[in-house]
């Protein structure tokens, strides 16, 4: 971290805006990509082919 760089000035947004849309942006594409794989794998369709594969 840059910490002891910016103790004595204050943090320009402008050079640290692409950091910060950049750490939203994974934030967000995670959730949706944690959803998706949620929906997908814990889905009730697919419990259903485990069980019938369980059953077979």
């Amino acid at each position: 971290m840059l910490i002891g760089r910016f103790k004595d000035e204050k943090i320009d947004f402008r050079e640290h805006k692409w950091i910060i849309f950049t750490y939203i942006l994974l934030m967000i594409l995670a959730i949706w990509v944690w959803r998706y794989m949620f929906d997908t794998f814990f889905s009730e369709k697919l419990l259903l082919l485990l069980k019938n594969r369980w059953e077979l």
